[in-house]
């Protein structure tokens, strides 16, 4: 059994937890993003399509009543699950990255199409750009932040310290910064550098290295098996 660091939101490393689990695992959750609703209507419509970039935004599920039966395409397939298990109706769900999600847009829809893009407050803009390169017409909806954690609980502290985590698991570039940071903060980082650091992608990885923590793993594909996958190598 590992005891693995999980550092997604609280909702969603749960579920993590759950997976862990069933792999005979254990989660320390130390969410280093908390998701909160943003307030605001969307751009005008109509849209031929919508485009979900994280199942973050199934938090403002009541504001997506009137776009459950509209085409919709999601960054991942967990994403695409968690907008499934929403009420969305015609989903399409792509590998788990945004140039992947992008690829599938052009290839699925007729440019000029109207596409509402409903995402996070602090966002990467490479998938707004390709498409709108490709002659698609975007309309960004804000339903969601990520506030980032502003400690690491002094119990995570001691526990990385006294060598009693045994893996950390990084899903986003932006909650691998906050750790990141809270590391150098707590005097963790050199502990942290024994201690295997699985992330989705070399993007998520890119602020641990900056840090100084080099023991990284990469997941083969940008999804949740592919990560946990990595984890099980690592342990081997």
């Amino acid at each position: 059994m590992l005891d693995v660091l999980v550092t997604r939101p609280i909702e969603a490393g749960r579920r993590t937890a759950d997976r862990l689990a069933a792999r005979g695992h254990r989660a320390i959750l130390a969410p280093m993003l908390t998701i909160l609703p943003v307030k605001g209507l969307p751009p005008p419509g109509p849209y031929d399509a919508a485009i979900v970039t994280s199942a973050s935004v199934v938090i403002a599920a009541e504001r997506l009543d009137p776009y459950r039966t509209l085409r919709t395409f999601a960054v991942g397939q967990q994403c695409g699950a968690a907008l499934k298990q929403a009420g969305f109706t015609d989903v399409i769900a792509g590998d788990g990255d945004a140039a992947d999600l992008a690829g599938l847009v052009i290839m699925a829809m007729p440019r000029g199409a109207r596409l509402l893009v409903i995402a996070g407050r602090d966002r990467k803009d490479e998938m707004d750009a390709a498409l709108t390169l490709a002659g698609f017409r975007l309309a960004i909806w804000t339903v969601y932040a990520a506030e980032p954690a502003t400690d690491l609980p002094a119990v995570i502290v001691n526990r990385i310290n006294t060598g009693q985590i045994d893996a950390v698991l990084h899903y986003s570039q932006r909650s691998a910064r906050t750790f990141a940071t809270l590391a150098r903060r707590t005097g963790t980082v050199p502990a942290l550098g024994l201690i295997p650091q699985i992330c989705l992608s070399p993007d998520v990885a890119e602020p641990l290295r900056e840090a100084g923590i080099h023991r990284i793993g990469i997941a083969e594909r940008p999804e949740e098996r592919s990560l946990l996958d990595e984890l099980e190598r690592f342990a081997r």
